[in-house]
């Protein structure tokens, strides 16, 4: 939740950038930074922290669930692979390839993200009104509340089949590189430990500094597995922001899009759903359009995605 916290901020800023030209478009935001210093002289610091009670309040339940389809899904998904390859090979039990399990993985991705859709597509909602100063909305609950009247239970899930594709191409893509990455540094691990042991060379000598803080044997272990876990998911995360990026971009703007007579004048487009933002974006923006805010996006989701993994790994060990 810290880490959600410092980093709201550059989802702000993404948020933001996204819907340039539409509500936000007479402020002129460019890039990361000048939009940061266009909002705090403009609106105050405290802009920066607009949605971050949305952020929180949706994250505690969104990502047990997330994780916990996840596990299932993949427990599931790996069984039947086993399956289908025992019966390919006449009874016998292969390993699977690598491809098998990245299938698995992702499929994995997508499932987690079906599973916990629901209770996050809310406050992904009043989060991205809050984050561009919409008009009419002061508080996470008084904005739920206000949306649900106004628009019915559909306005808190605008935009929802957008989102949906969004989050679950981020999340698949994401644990396919987490995955991936994750074995690769432990193979990578494994080799370099068989060469110490081979050599007999104790690595006081050469790392005597890292020998000293961490010692020998199962911490030593524990730390290049949680370092392993925090690269693995900065670089999975980031990867997976930054390729999903047009996604976002039609997700945020189907979710800000507001349909009440309040919001009539301040309108500047009304798009028909998923399909017709993506082509109205892509014919009219570009690929800048496209792309925009994911820099930001890439930057706030990177810290994330890292801590996320590496406690997800240490509660799966601590749990086992």
């Amino acid at each position: 939740m810290v880490a959600e916290t410092c980093m709201h901020p550059l989802d702000t800023i993404s948020t933001r950038l996204k819907v340039q030209g539409v509500d936000v478009a007479e402020k002129g935001y460019q890039g990361v930074f000048g939009t940061a210093r266009t909002m705090i002289v403009q609106e105050g610091p405290g802009s920066l922290f607009r949605g971050v009670s949305a952020t929180l309040l949706g994250a505690m339940p969104s990502s047990a669930l997330y994780f916990a389809v996840y596990e299932t899904s993949k427990h599931y998904g790996m069984q039947h692979m086993l399956s289908i390859t025992r019966e390919a090979n006449g009874g016998e039990d292969v390993p699977l390839t690598e491809w098998q399990e990245d299938l698995v993985h992702l499929g994995a991705g997508v499932a987690s993200e079906l599973g916990s859709s629901f209770v996050w597509v809310p406050f992904e909602v009043i989060k991205s009104r809050l984050q561009i100063s919409s008009p009419g909305y002061t508080g996470t609950v008084s904005g739920l509340w206000k949306i649900a009247q106004q628009e019915g239970i559909s306005g808190l899930f605008a935009g929802y089949r957008a989102c949906l594709f969004l989050d679950c191409t981020a999340s698949g893509l994401q644990f396919l590189f987490y995955e991936r990455i994750r074995r690769g540094l432990k193979k990578r691990r494994e080799e370099r430990a068989e060469t110490r042991a081979e050599t007999v060379v104790d690595d006081t000598v050469s790392w005597p500094l890292f020998a000293a803080l961490t010692g020998s044997g199962d911490l030593r272990e524990s730390v290049e597995e949680t370092a392993e876990d925090l690269v693995a998911g900065a670089c999975s995360g980031g990867l997976a922001a930054f390729l999903s990026n047009p996604l976002d971009v039609v997700s945020v703007r189907l979710m800000t899009q507001r349909e009440d007579i309040e919001a009539a004048s301040l309108r500047r487009y009304h798009y028909k759903g998923f399909w017709d933002c993506l082509v109205s974006v892509a014919r009219h923006e570009g690929v800048r359009g496209l792309w925009s805010g994911s820099l930001a996006r890439t930057l706030s989701i990177l810290p994330l995605s890292a801590l996320q993994f590496a406690i997800y790994e240490k509660m799966k060990t601590c749990f086992a």
